[in-house]
């Protein structure tokens, strides 16, 4: 006997009007041009890509799983921000599942370490220069400074929280509607490529 596919998680999607799928797709970071059938595909496919694979059916009862170790980033540059939760892994209805807070964090990225590494450039330049915009008063944006941060940013919460899924704040360019592209906005855009990178 074939065994027959799994049911579509996303069948819902149809019953939706557009706009409410365009708030769904903006609101999970998937692109949200073209018509209603083409957007409800294309959340199908993405949201079913990141699903967390459900547990193995086991007949001897109920069994204790680990929970789901949820890691969400804040974009920032001087107001950077994560939280860890923990959901438990059950797929009982009966009982409200109440997700637990078990560490939550707020800095600047200038705050992290940079790691020191034979495989790293030398940062003496970049420090020098750092110096030198912090007297004239203007604030440190090197991209060679940034990527060290990034990577001890990501491999000190991977290894300390193990999470099964990871939030990071996707960025627009634009605010309110304004044509205008704020510098902030594209050095948050280019730490947040940063941390993509380093997953």
């Amino acid at each position: 006997m074939r065994s027959s596919a799994p049911l579509n998680p996303t069948t819902w999607l149809s019953s939706l009007k557009t706009s409410q799928l365009q708030r769904i797709a903006q609101a999970t970071g998937i692109r949200t041009a073209g018509p209603k059938p083409t957007l409800i595909t294309r959340l199908q496919t993405e949201l079913t890509q990141y699903a967390y694979p459900p547990p193995p059916h086991d007949h001897q009862g109920p069994t204790n799983k680990p929970p789901l170790s949820i890691l969400s980033i804040d974009m920032g540059i001087r107001n950077l921000a994560f939280a860890h939760l923990l959901v438990p892994n059950t797929t009982a209805l009966t009982n409200p599942i109440t997700p637990t807070l078990n560490a939550w964090r707020r800095l600047a990225v200038s705050d992290l370490g940079v790691l020191d590494s034979p495989m790293e450039p030398s940062t003496e330049r970049i420090e020098d220069e750092q110096k030198k915009e912090i007297e004239n008063g203007k604030e440190t944006f090197h991209p060679s400074l940034y990527a060290p941060q990034a990577y001890t940013l990501v491999s000190t919460l991977l290894a300390r929280y193990r999470p099964t899924h990871v939030l990071i704040e996707r960025q627009r360019f634009r605010s309110g509607g304004g044509s205008a592209v704020q510098e902030w906005t594209l050095r948050v855009g280019v730490f947040e490529g940063m941390l993509h990178a380093v997953l």
